[in-house]
């Protein structure tokens, strides 16, 4: 063993608890915020409407909805055809692996449900994989195509001429982006066929191109995923009516669903944070605290509430599938 082995070794082991406190540091910036508003009373005096976070709730689940259609489409595609109840069941149960630093035990919670039931395990965790990706690119794409929405008006007044007509003209800014993502996608199929493959291995050992993903199936999940971000957007709202902000209004929808988006996706990019914890607040904090008709308080509740309720969701949608979908297989035997 050569003498940088060891070092090499020793500095590994510090690596988790550098991730670790980077995203404390980060969560502990969002906390102190509302800590200051605690012992200024204010926190303390917002009040909640328990319907608009029921509604909430409901709009954050059906929003994965067609990212489990995707899946479903892609396990089709490679020839391993799967019913929607259990894919359910494995897609939400594998949602709360996400709190396991790394992210990648998303993939063998997913992989391992459909394994179980008699699915290859190569072809539940590559699929995955490339509904994960798929997810995650159309939040981009969505987050990036809004992003001059959530700007402030004094930070637009700033900007060279030809940006500010951004603003005016967002359709253009629009087609901008479905121009580029349309040319980028034989790319992009490329890119997600070489990540999925190097994260989870080639399936049964077969060749990668077997199972690389075409196109055309990348753009249809694309623009159904799409869809699922607006609801995202829509829950995010909800919240904030909930605490007597008027944003669920069709002149916002895009803003919330921007800074649904782009914390979601910033917060998955950021591996080192756990269920993007920490990350995820503090963009939301960012985008929510410059709008108007939100307070301060408000953008701060938000952030904390926000996460509280999509976990909620996750858990109950996990716990009641499994529950149903064992109280289904046990009545088939």
């Amino acid at each position: 063993m050569s003498a940088a082995e060891p070092n090499r070794s020793r500095g590994r082991r510090w690596i988790p608890w550098a991730k670790w406190g980077l995203t404390l540091v980060i969560l502990g910036v969002v906390l102190q915020r509302a800590a200051s508003l605690w012992n200024q009373d204010e926190l303390q005096t917002l009040e909640f409407e328990p319907g608009w976070l029921l509604a909430s709730a409901v709009l954050y689940f059906c929003g994965w909805l067609p990212s489990v259609w995707y899946w479903q489409r892609l396990l089709h595609a490679v020839g391993d055809d799967c019913d929607t109840p259990l894919l359910l069941r494995a897609y939400f149960a594998g949602h709360l692996g996400k709190y396991i630093p790394g992210k990648a035990t998303v993939l063998l919670i997913r992989a391992g449900i459909l394994k179980e039931a008699g699915h290859r395990a190569g072809s539940g965790g590559l699929t995955a994989a490339y509904e994960s990706l798929g997810a995650m690119a159309s939040g981009g794409l969505v987050g990036a195509m809004l992003a001059p929405m959530v700007l402030p008006v004094s930070t637009w007044e700033r900007a060279p001429h030809f940006l500010q007509s951004l603003r005016s003209n967002m359709w253009l800014w629009c087609l901008l982006w479905l121009v580029g993502t349309l040319l980028s996608l034989p790319f992009i199929s490329r890119l997600f066929s070489h990540v999925a493959a190097r994260s989870v291995g080639r399936p049964d050992g077969e060749a990668t191109g077997r199972w690389a993903i075409s196109p055309a199936l990348l753009f249809y999940g694309l623009l159904a995923m799409s869809a699922g971000w607006w609801l995202h957007g829509l829950s995010l709202a909800c919240v904030l009516q909930s605490m007597g902000a008027d944003m669920l209004r069709l002149d916002v929808w895009p803003v919330t669903t921007a800074a649904a988006a782009l914390a979601t996706v910033l917060g998955f990019v950021a591996l080192f944070a756990p269920g993007g914890v920490g990350i995820r607040e503090f963009v939301l904090l960012e985008i929510l605290q410059v709008q108007p008709g939100v307070t301060e308080v408000q953008a701060v509740a938000t952030t904390i509430v926000v996460r509280l309720v999509w976990l909620a969701t996750e858990v109950f949608a996990a716990v009641t599938l499994n529950l149903l979908l064992g109280r289904r297989n046990s009545g088939t035997d």
